[in-house]
């Protein structure tokens, strides 16, 4: 039985580490979000105090998928 309650715990350590990897992983993603959406901020200022006449170097699209 004793070998039973470690596999349990070790499973439930696995869980909980899981779990904090998951929180965290969103936490990234909610910050990645947040810079893409400041780089397109960012670029669009830039364009604008351009007179917005200036193309982009690439064709294509910005972070959000906005045509440039």
């Amino acid at each position: 039985m004793n070998e039973q309650s470690e596999l349990l715990a070790a499973m439930r350590a696995q869980t909980e580490a899981a779990r904090q990897l998951v929180a965290a992983l969103q936490e990234k993603t909610k910050a990645d979000l947040e810079n893409a959406k400041a780089v397109n901020r960012l670029v669009d200022y830039l364009c604008d105090s351009e007179g917005g006449e200036s193309e982009a170097a690439g064709s294509g699209n910005y972070l959000s998928g906005k045509p440039r």
